[in-house]
């Protein structure tokens, strides 16, 4: 079954704060390419011009659909921002990127049914995103951060 909008979000969304729980409190730069890889996209470096003396550029396939992996990632970093999850410098929002104590918050709640934190939860389900049934427990673990977090912030 083809992924939707929402559930490509909620993946994408997890492995960002995956990442950026592994890392609190240091500000890290979005690993990009290691979500498109975790989602089982495709992720080519290219050479400006084929000169090794320039740092490599990733180039990221789109989904099986055809539709952007970067479209939705660059999408789903200002939101998190706008929403006060992250706080994030660079053009997308994926530089100098650090939880907010709101998300810290509910990253480190311990809803009873989890038998853990959420955080702990998300922490290496990274190298279970490239299939269905790891983005089904990644998209349920966000959507109970989402659920969570509106409960305890409310």
């Amino acid at each position: 079954m083809a992924a939707n909008n929402i559930e490509r979000f909620n993946t994408i969304v997890g492995l960002v704060f995956e990442q950026l729980y592994r890392a609190f409190p240091v500000p890290i730069t979005i690993d990009e390419p290691a979500i498109a890889k975790a989602m089982g996209l495709t992720v080519e470096l290219k050479y400006h011009d084929d000169d090794p003396r320039f740092p490599p550029v990733a180039q990221i396939g789109n989904f099986d659909d055809g539709s952007s992996f970067n479209g939705m990632l660059w999408a789903a970093l200002p939101w998190l921002v706008d929403e006060g999850y992250i706080r994030a410098q660079g053009q997308v929002r994926s530089e100098e990127a650090v939880l907010t104590s709101k998300a810290l918050s509910i990253l480190n709640a311990a809803p009873e049914s989890l038998g853990g934190t959420l955080g702990a939860k998300l922490t290496g389900l990274a190298k279970e995103a490239g299939s269905e049934a790891g983005r089904a427990v990644i998209n349920g673990v966000v959507g109970q951060i989402f659920s969570f977090g509106l409960r305890i912030l409310s």
